[in-house]
């Protein structure tokens, strides 16, 4: 097998300080074969991400609502703040959660899984069935 035609499907390739794990065709897994520090390392990413993309939709519904209230422009007999502080902040709220859905969650279990490394969790922790 020559070396070079090989790829370890359990590579990793970092980017702005966090380890993904890449599969052969180059997509990511969606938190398969992480450890427990590499998942709760991606929950604070995306938590802080969250706290951002709030405060980004906080900053731009204040920049539309106030901002567009010294004009004079009215669409269907409503002022262009309404629109903007409204309308446009809930478009733009969507544009952030779709970014973060995209390009900042993963799908993983933060369940513990047993010391073999793969299969069920072991007994006793995570969710009670029944």
């Amino acid at each position: 097998m020559d070396a070079k035609a090989y790829v370890n499907p359990r590579r990793a390739c970092t980017f702005k300080r966090t380890t993904r794990y890449v599969r052969k065709g180059g997509t990511r897994k969606e938190g398969m074969n992480m450890r427990e520090s590499e998942k709760f390392r991606q929950a604070n990413r995306e938590a802080k991400a969250t706290v951002v993309a709030t405060v980004l939709v906080i900053v731009f519904w204040t920049a539309a609502g106030f901002g567009l209230s010294g004009m004079d422009v009215e669409i269907l007999h409503t002022p262009l703040w309404v629109w903007g502080g409204c309308v446009g902040t809930w478009l733009f709220a969507c544009l952030v959660a779709w970014y973060l859905a995209k390009y900042v969650f993963m799908d993983m279990s933060l369940d513990s899984e047993p010391e073999g490394g793969k299969g069920k969790p072991a007994k006793g922790k995570g969710v009670r069935h029944g």
